[in-house]
């Protein structure tokens, strides 16, 4: 389990912190260093990785751990490719500060070249795909061939892609693709989650066999002042 500092609560909340940001504090920073570190460990015999984050429930902060993530491992020198496959509250793009007029679903449904989809951050190494036109059926379009197609397309070309899913105990898009991924993370919230929200989530995952990597506690309190980060492993 990965706990992030729960310092700075009211901006992670509402400015969706960057680990590139100059006034970054630093153990919110490191702490997605050794987060990074550790997931490669994870997949040190694969050549391409395709990783879920998503929250237990609403508001758990999964698109700020999936961004973050994104940078760590890009400026690790890896080749990053950051989905969001939120199509029904997409926020990848007010992170990058971008607009969502093209992205996924206007792959799916063949409305626009993955060139023209596909956006460079400013980090190097890091791209981007927003999420698109808001869908009346996203499990379909996630659940279709096209998405199969194009996760297998990009695998050649990334080392990492990371898929930015809704929660998994509100709607079941993340479940769906779990199939299609190498693993997935769950965002939970000290003092906000409850246990039994997180084990309605691991069963979730476990029911559709999917491949639980470890669960993030975010905004999580530091015991102790002399302490930069807190991080430790739990059972699934």
């Amino acid at each position: 389990m990965l706990k992030l500092s729960k310092k700075k609560k009211r901006s992670l909340k509402s400015n969706y912190p960057l680990i590139t940001d100059k006034d970054v504090n630093f153990a919110f920073a490191e702490a997605f260093r050794v987060f990074a570190v550790n997931l490669r460990f994870t997949f040190s015999q694969k050549s391409s990785r395709k990783v879920i984050i998503t929250g237990s429930n609403e508001n758990m902060g999964k698109t700020m751990i999936s961004t973050n993530l994104s940078i760590a491992l890009a400026q690790s020198g890896y080749k990053v490719l950051l989905i969001d496959c939120d199509i029904r509250k997409p926020c990848v793009h007010k992170l990058f500060k971008d607009e969502n007029v093209i992205g996924l679903t206007h792959l799916l449904c063949d409305e626009s070249d993955i060139k023209d989809t596909i956006k460079k951050s400013e980090v190097e190494n890091l791209y981007y795909i927003t999420a698109g036109m808001t869908s009346p059926n996203p499990l379909k379009l996630l659940l279709s061939q096209e998405m199969t197609d194009l996760l297998n397309n990009l695998s050649k070309e990334y080392d990492w892609i990371i898929l930015d899913t809704p929660p998994v105990n509100v709607v079941s898009d993340a479940l769906i693709l779990s199939n299609n991924s190498d693993g997935v993370i769950l965002v939970t919230e000290e003092k906000i989650t409850e246990y039994k929200e997180i084990a309605k989530a691991i069963e979730q995952v476990k029911y559709v066999n999917g491949n639980l990597l470890g669960i993030v506690l975010n905004r999580a309190s530091n015991k102790s002042s002399k302490k930069y980060y807190s991080y430790s492993y739990g059972e699934k």
